[in-house]
């Protein structure tokens, strides 16, 4: 029965972690743009000049793709939490 407990527990927190990750993303909007597109647009990429991927830079993209960033995070705490 403990071992159940545990696992309760864990699944709490983690879910607790993706929300709150999801939830500094949104109080941090600009910084986590910022970092998505600077990702998104290989810059610093000295290590690896030839990539199989491709810079992007469209700020509609990059946009997209934070959303989406945000929704999973916030999607897998509320998911974990339902589980829970």
């Amino acid at each position: 029965m403990l071992i159940r407990y545990i696992k309760i527990v864990l699944a709490l927190f983690l879910a607790l972690l993706c929300l709150l990750y999801g939830g500094q993303n949104i109080a941090n909007l600009d910084a986590a743009y910022g970092f998505v597109a600077n990702v998104l647009g290989v810059s610093d990429s000295a290590l690896y000049p030839a990539t199989l991927g491709f810079a992007i830079g469209s700020p509609v993209l990059v946009w997209l793709t934070l959303a989406i960033i945000i929704l999973g995070e916030l999607g897998a705490g509320a998911l974990t939490l339902k589980g829970t």
